[in-house]
């Protein structure tokens, strides 16, 4: 039997208008050899001040805290063990600077990350609790809140499985068409939304058959593994610790208040707290826009994976779907695979031909 998957990325377009070879080996723990001391107060609070409380953080996504001696202690070897495999921060896309660079990236340099394995070989020391506290790093925010989405409903997800792909249909609280020029999202539940993505219907009649399927089965939106299910296009991408996306200045995607929005939920249930979810997302809206910005979906729909072949590598050439003719500039890009993906890279082919993001795990 042969099993079809897909493989996507999708990229924010906009119409113009006009390791150090010197530095010494690792011990076996991934700490750096015998030197001085390495404290928490003094030298491993201001790494996760600035990289990791934003999550880490009482009221955030992440599964503990990190924002006392005692957490840090909770988890030291484990968080060096991360660090080192560059799991944490998570940010998948290789940002090293050898495919493209990208104003969002997380990433601790060589020397964060020896501090942090030097201060569990050594033995986790405190170091001095009188030592000022630094600044912590918080996810952005928007400036302006034109509007809100709202899922309406408090729904609980689906646990007879580990995934649970929800679709839910919105009217938009604006009329006629607006240009999104920014989005914040806020889980209801932050332990089970795994991304979020906000599609917008090509036409009154795919809205309609959106419509058709709301509550179908019984429960509420309808289900969608994948996609909208509908002809849609996707206008908000989220997932957990991004924070607030504000578009480039200038830019916007033309979205029509006339028209519902369907908003579709992946929730994983594996640490499932029994808690239902109202996610909400906030938006920023302007009447009008310099470069009007859309984004478009590069995706091998075809792709066959032979029965019982440990490791498969599959290439595609083709146009990017719902992308505008004419000159355009990429801002940003967002590889996303499922369940099967090892490995993606995505180079363009122009006359000077650049890799534009690469997922290396």
């Amino acid at each position: 039997m042969r099993t079809k998957t897909t493989i996507a990325l999708i990229t924010i377009l906009a119409t113009l208008s006009g390791c150090d070879p010197d530095t010494p080996p690792l011990t076996p723990d991934g700490g750096m050899p015998p030197g001085d001391p390495v404290y928490y107060y003094e030298d491993v609070r201001p790494i996760l001040a600035e990289h990791c409380s934003m999550c880490h953080a009482p009221g955030g996504i992440a599964p503990f805290d990190l924002v006392t001696y005692e957490h840090a202690t909770e988890v030291g070897e484990r968080m060096a063990q991360v660090t080192r495999d560059r799991i944490m921060p998570p940010f998948v896309v290789d940002a090293s600077g050898d495919c493209n660079e990208y104003s969002n990236a997380r990433r601790l340099d060589q020397e964060e990350i020896d501090t942090i394995g030097a201060w569990v070989a050594g033995g986790m020391l405190e170091g001095d609790p009188t030592t000022a506290e630094p600044p912590r790093t918080e996810l952005p925010a928007l400036e302006t809140v034109s509007a809100t989405i709202d899922i309406g409903i408090d729904y609980a997800p689906d646990d007879s499985v580990n995934d649970d792909y929800r679709c839910f249909v919105v009217d938009p609280t604006w009329d006629g068409v607006q240009y999104l020029t920014g989005a914040d999202v806020r889980p209801g539940n932050p332990e089970v939304v795994h991304h979020l993505i906000v599609y917008a219907p090509t036409s009154a009649g795919e809205a309609a058959n959106a419509r058709a399927m709301d509550g179908a089965d019984g429960r509420p939106g309808y289900q969608c593994y994948g996609d909208a299910v509908v002809l849609a296009l996707p206008v908000i991408l989220w997932a957990p610790g991004a924070g607030a996306q504000e578009y480039p200045e200038g830019t916007g995607i033309a979205v029509n208040g006339d028209l519902p929005l369907i908003v579709q939920m992946h929730y994983n249930l594996l640490a499932n707290n029994g808690e239902p979810d109202r996610t909400q997302v906030d938006v920023t809206l302007a009447d009008s826009v310099r470069d009007e910005a859309s984004m478009g979906l590069l995706a091998d729909f075809g792709i066959e994976i032979p029965p019982r072949m440990p490791e498969v590598t599959t290439s595609y050439d083709g146009t990017m779907i719902f992308a505008p003719s004419g000159a355009l500039r990429v801002w940003g890009t967002f590889p996303h695979m499922h369940t099967m993906g090892r490995r993606l890279r995505v180079d363009t082919v122009a006359s000077s031909p650049t890799c534009m993001v690469d997922v290396p795990r």
